[in-house]
């Protein structure tokens, strides 16, 4: 499970970003912009973007999820080392995940709450690894759940196509995150 962890986090770290990810990103600030322009969220200790519309419902290109396709662009562009080695970034980090977490976002649209959410919160907390707190990894993994087969078995059963290969991918990455073999 380690070296399964080990090579899977590696992907993340050196690969592209999912296909939304990448659509989103097409005219993002550089990684620098982006922390420069975070602000207190609602909730102590969290972080957030003034010009994301957290509270849009569009079924299609919803506001939101911009909020963690930042924080994996932040990731890519910075890498793993400062991450590591750069507590006060780490924290900064941690705390726009946070506001996630702690505001736990969902879209009329089934697709963003049960794959592309899971999909990229799971990237996020494996990107992060030791870094996150034992709370944070639980609420990640909590909400990762909603597109793992491992907690819903209406998955297996009435998902098709590119939507069950997406629940297959969300279940692994749910089962590195609770180290469950």
């Amino acid at each position: 499970l380690t070296q399964i962890r080990s090579r899977f986090e590696e992907l993340l770290w050196t690969g592209n970003l999912s296909e939304n990810s990448t659509r989103l990103q097409k005219d993002m600030p550089p990684a620098e912009k982006l922390l420069a322009s975070l602000q207190s969220g609602d909730v102590d200790g969290t972080l957030c973007w003034g010009d994301i519309d957290y509270a849009d419902q569009t079924r299609s290109g919803w506001q939101a999820q911009k909020h963690y396709v930042r924080l994996l662009q932040i990731l890519k562009e910075n890498g793993r080392e400062r991450l590591v080695q750069d507590t006060v970034y780490a924290e900064t980090l941690r705390a726009v995940l946070r506001y996630w977490l702690v505001h736990d976002f969902t879209n009329p649209n089934w697709w963003h709450n049960d794959i592309g959410m899971p999909r990229n919160l799971s990237d996020l907390a494996l990107m992060m690894g030791d870094v996150l707190s034992l709370e944070e990894k639980e609420g990640v993994t909590k909400l990762v759940g909603r597109g793992s087969m491992a907690t819903r078995d209406d998955i297996a059963e009435k998902w098709t196509g590119a939507n069950l290969i997406w629940g297959a991918m969300n279940t692994i990455k749910h089962a590195l995150l609770l180290e469950d073999e």
